[in-house]
């Protein structure tokens, strides 16, 4: 069953999982923020770098959860 936006896909995904419902703008946000900061010279620890990816994991994740109206956006 696939969920009706993207605030439903952040529920399924906590229940799954992840500490909290994230949205689709949050995550894409978060994910557009470590984008630039490799780009300019990712100055964290591996740690740090691993932890940021959690946006790219979340929107994988969501992807085959998303109605295609969302994908398109």
């Amino acid at each position: 069953m696939e969920p009706p936006n993207d605030q439903a896909t952040g529920e399924v995904l906590h229940q799954r999982g992840w500490r909290k419902a994230f949205t689709l703008a949050e995550m894409i946000d978060k994910w557009a923020w470590l984008v630039v900061t490799v780009e300019n010279g990712y100055d964290d620890m591996v740690d740090e770098y691993t932890n940021d990816l959690y946006s790219r994991n979340w929107l994988h994740e969501a992807w085959v959860l998303l109605p295609g109206h969302a994908i398109v956006t």
